[in-house]
């Protein structure tokens, strides 16, 4: 389903409060894939739950934030079934940013959206690699700390 169910795109069109909402898709990583396989979402509205082959593998709140997961150790003989489950609220309390809260988008506010709204892919990593970096200026003493997130090695380190 490459559109949320509000949207005219998806060919569903439903834009009443959907309080939960399920995917499921089959997937075969390429045998040519070496090191970890990332599955990347975008972003989900509002909590997701994922199961792949039937096992617990992650759990995400926050609709408009990206998240990352290594499936590797999930796969069999590179294949799987995904499932997804999301949740939303119509409580005014959850983070919506410009989304209505009523049925109808009204002034600022636009129609919700439930589910995935942003694009999910498969990555091959090399088991070896960096995972992140983080800097820290100190502009005053003209220093500049990188602190580096290696990810693969014995233990995963920080340089």
């Amino acid at each position: 389903m490459p559109f949320a169910c509000e949207s005219a795109l998806s060919g569903i069109r439903e834009t009443g409060f959907h309080t939960c909402v399920w995917y499921a898709r089959d997937l075969n990583v390429p045998a040519a894939w070496k090191g970890r396989v990332l599955l990347h979402f975008g972003a989900v509205d509002y909590e997701a739950r994922l199961w792949i082959n039937g096992r617990s593998a992650a759990f995400h709140r926050g609709g408009q934030t990206p998240f990352t997961l290594d499936i590797t150790d999930y796969l069999s003989d590179g294949a799987a079934r995904l499932a997804l489950r999301v949740r939303d609220s119509a409580d005014v309390a959850q983070p919506r940013g410009k989304q209505s809260w009523t049925r109808q988008s009204e002034g600022c506010y636009y129609t919700r959206t439930t589910g995935i709204w942003q694009t999910v892919w498969l990555e091959s990593v090399p088991a070896f690699r960096i995972g992140g970096v983080r800097y820290s200026a100190d502009v005053e003493r003209g220093i500049l700390d990188v602190t580096a997130n290696v990810l693969g090695a014995r233990s995963d380190a920080v340089f």
